[in-house]
């Protein structure tokens, strides 16, 4: 079977920058194009460049197709269509200088069922406390789709966990039509997401489980 293989250039980490890695690629891609990507022994995901294409099959890839990673997706790529409804991904958000949220974890907006892309499990964000829909978001397997009145709260706060900053978390929650600002005034009132967590009720075990949801 013939697979896309593109060549990435890590160009915004300097300890990358120097040379080019061989990865899979699931989907048409270009040269020029700038990809998520996972790297390191925990692949967190970072923005590279793609500057070659090779299309193959597994005797005659780029690279020993037992030991390459995949790429996780175009950088951007965060509308997700079900059933009609207009989602957006929470990964694919920059967290720190270089490290973007991580795909498939979580997806918010007002679709009913989204299994056709994989998601697991669906959580009604509606009037209950913030604590409790963050521990059921936090303890979904695979992918949770948050839906309902408190969607873009429990999504501000899983991406403030992650270390978005609040522009961006604020920006975000935009493209969804809500405004979370007195939310991350609130959190930024308590000096760090984990205190305001901690004064929501969740133990440091817990606490750990909502950071790292995206991380």
């Amino acid at each position: 079977m013939v697979m896309l293989f593109a060549a990435l250039r890590f160009d915004r980490d300097e300890n990358l920058a120097d040379r080019t890695y061989w990865y899979m690629c699931p989907f048409p891609a270009q040269v020029g194009a700038r990809v998520l990507a996972p790297v390191g022994p925990h692949d967190k995901l970072q923005c590279a460049l793609i500057e070659r294409t090779v299309e193959a099959d597994e005797r005659n890839a780029p690279y020993d197709v037992r030991l390459i990673k995949q790429i996780a997706a175009p950088l951007g790529a965060r509308k997700v269509v079900l059933g009609g409804a207009v989602c957006r991904e929470l990964g694919g958000v920059l967290y720190d200088e270089k490290h973007y949220t991580r795909l498939e974890r979580a997806i918010v907006g007002n679709a009913e069922d989204g299994h056709e892309f994989g998601i697991t499990s669906t959580l009604f964000c509606d009037q209950r406390p913030m604590r409790e829909l963050l521990l059921a978001a936090c303890g979904a397997r695979g992918c949770v789709l948050l839906t309902g009145s408190r969607a873009e709260e429990v999504a501000a706060v899983l991406l403030s966990a992650a270390g978005v900053s609040p522009d961006r978390v604020l920006a975000d929650a935009k493209r969804g039509g809500a405004d979370v600002g007195e939310l991350l005034a609130e959190i930024r009132a308590c000096g760090s997401v984990r205190t305001w967590l901690l004064q929501e009720g969740l133990s440091p075990e817990q606490c750990d489980a909502v950071i790292g949801r995206l991380r």
